[in-house]
């Protein structure tokens, strides 16, 4: 399984690297990444809509867990999950191990405070800090997954 870390302070030092081990698959040209956001921050939403198009990243929104579950209808299907730890309702110690279940994609968690290892043993991918900066957020998404293995469909 593939950890991911950004932060402010990575990310102005660069790009952050995965420790996998894994050779590195490029991401096509022109691909746009589904990544499903679960918030119900609806500033959040506002703030990150127009500008994740801008970078080749397609989000749909989830309030819930169960509307998360629905974005599915229709054949749209997520290649990463990102998940705000501060949604209420959720049970956060077992939401990643939830959203892998149900998606069988990488999970990346955004959290209000600087916790990677506390993203680590909640099972998540990956970390980001609140508030989420559009660029840290598609490096961290677009390490992710050059660096997991092919094994979905």
């Amino acid at each position: 399984m593939v950890r991911v870390i950004v932060d402010s302070e990575a990310q102005s030092a660069g790009s952050p690297r995965s420790h996998s081990g894994l050779a590195k698959a490029p991401i096509q040209d022109g691909h746009q990444t589904c990544v499903l956001f679960l918030t119900d921050d609806p500033f959040l939403r506002g703030e990150l809509d127009g500008r994740l198009e801008q970078l080749k990243l397609h989000p749909r929104w989830a309030a819930t867990f169960e509307e998360a579950l629905a974005t599915t209808d229709g054949g749209w299907a997520p290649e990463v999950v990102v998940v705000d730890l501060l949604i209420p309702r959720t049970e956060r110690y077992t939401i990643c191990s939830e959203l892998r279940a149900a998606f069988g994609v990488p999970v990346i968690v955004v959290g209000d405070q600087p916790s990677p290892s506390r993203a680590t043993k909640l099972g998540a991918d990956g970390f980001l800090n609140a508030p989420i900066n559009p660029h840290s957020l598609t490096t961290i998404v677009r390490d992710i997954l050059s660096s997991e293995p092919k094994t979905r469909p």
